[in-house]
């Protein structure tokens, strides 16, 4: 499959609908150690968090099929693309999106994930400084 451009992307507000969507592909096994908690955020716990913080997030979709979301919740920046979308430059496009959009310089990414910050670091941001968070270690980054 060839780079996916901007052309082939849509980005739009989440929906409160989408929280199953967000909450699937957050949780995937293969990238729990991206995330925070190493063990499965119970559904009702990830429901609640959702209800309080859907309008932060944003999904990604190619034709009508639902591909990544991105969102910035306290200042921690999460972003995921489905697996068969990785490595075709989506989270880029994500994150080109999300700075146009939001207008953010600065964010927290988790030191473990290698994937968001080597997209952000195509992106020109650059490690500014170090932050633990919920006794998570995370990279400042900024652009």
């Amino acid at each position: 499959m060839p780079f996916i451009s901007s052309d082939n992307l849509s980005i739009l507000p989440a929906l409160e609908k989408d929280g199953q969507f967000v909450y699937h592909l957050r949780f995937i096994e293969e990238d729990k150690c991206y995330y925070f908690h190493k063990d499965l955020t119970p559904l009702d716990v990830h429901n609640d968090f959702w209800r309080k913080h859907w309008k932060d997030y944003y999904i990604a979709y190619i034709g009508y099929k639902k591909i990544g979301f991105f969102g910035i919740v306290e200042g921690d920046f999460r972003i995921s693309i489905i697996p068969e979308m990785r490595g075709y430059g989506v989270g880029s496009l994500m994150i080109q999106d999300a700075v146009n959009r939001l207008g953010f310089t600065t964010v927290r990414v988790l030191k473990n994930n290698k994937a968001s910050l080597s997209a952000f670091r195509k992106n020109g941001f650059f490690i500014v400084g170090e932050d633990v968070m919920n006794d998570c270690e995370y990279f400042i980054i900024s652009s």
